[in-house]
């Protein structure tokens, strides 16, 4: 339903946050800044970073920031909604081929200047 309504869509999948890491330099980089929001930020990083080293909603607000770091491609996107091991499955047409005559409804985020990417979270927090 939400894919057929006609509203402006973005994905923004796992597969583009994992590229959008903590690095030991952006640890570095935040513990410089001298305030408390980043002693505490960096603090986080360094906890949150030896689990997980994905920043994945940083990187859904960057989009929001700056869209022109990610790359994109328009496609149409369906859901399966047959019951099954397919139920819910994400399928996306981005080839002409695969279009098939379909209009895009979905901007699909496919990568992430990881480096610029951590320039905008470093200068957020200064």
């Amino acid at each position: 339903i939400v894919f057929d309504s006609g509203i402006p869509i973005i994905m923004l999948g796992l597969d583009v946050t994992r590229q959008a890491t903590v690095t030991e330099d952006m640890i570095r980089q935040v513990q410089a800044i001298d305030t408390a929001v980043a002693s505490e930020a960096a603090h986080l990083l360094i906890n949150y970073g030896s689990k997980d080293p994905c920043l994945h909603d940083p990187a859904a607000i960057a989009w929001m920031l700056a869209p022109e770091i990610f790359e994109t491609v328009k496609s149409h996107v369906s859901i399966c909604t047959d019951t099954g091991p397919a139920a819910g499955q994400v399928v996306a047409a981005v080839s002409e081929r695969h279009l098939a005559g379909r209009e895009p409804n979905c901007t699909i985020v496919t990568g992430v200047d990881a480096e610029e990417f951590r320039r905008i979270f470093i200068s957020a927090l200064a």
